[in-house]
């Protein structure tokens, strides 16, 4: 059993010093935030507040593509290591007891449809199936944007809801407010 715990450690250690590489010195900025968080140096609260904050659509987009590659939750404490393997539906929950991961990621979702930043239509769409709910949904389904609306019109169907017309949520248009 001392063995195991050793090489428990020493397994910490090395994977510690793996995804200090990587939030140091990846390409990608997005891969770079989510070894950041899996290292539990930052969550992704605050990486959104960051984002929001600094306001342009490249900080905006690279959290969102950020929180798209999250598909697990490694937690590296006190020398122990926890790893976890999840559906998207387990993930999304994991998220959720991030204080209001679901409301930064929609509200930075509807700022890049605001935006009309096409080269995020991918995250966008993603995200709506992982932290969409129906408000985002009809935001998707209302904002004229193809992509989007397709997706919001899969996200309907595949969880039962029937779409209509009516009073539905329309707080973001695509492009406008560049």
């Amino acid at each position: 059993m001392a063995h195991q715990l050793i090489l428990v450690k020493s397994f910490v250690r090395h994977c510690t010093s793996v995804l200090d590489q990587v939030a140091a010195g990846a390409e990608d900025p997005a891969v770079r935030i989510v070894a950041t968080v899996a290292m539990n140096k930052t969550t992704w609260q605050a990486v959104f507040s960051k984002a929001a904050q600094i306001g342009d659509s490249k900080s905006l987009g690279d959290a969102l593509a950020a929180v798209s590659l999250f598909t697990g939750q490694s937690g590296i404490n006190n020398g122990v290591t926890e790893t976890y393997e999840f559906t998207n539906n387990r993930v999304v929950h994991i998220l959720q007891g991030q204080s209001g991961i679901n409301n930064v990621v929609t509200e930075t979702c509807l700022t890049l449809i605001r935006r009309g930043d096409e080269s995020r239509i991918p995250e966008l769409c993603d995200l709506l199936d992982r932290y969409g709910g129906v408000s985002l949904c009809e935001d998707y389904l209302n904002c004229g944007q193809p992509d989007l609306e397709r997706a919001g019109s899969r996200w309907a169907t595949s969880r039962g809801y029937k779409i209509s017309i009516g009073n539905g949520s329309n707080r973001a248009r695509w492009g406008v407010g560049r």
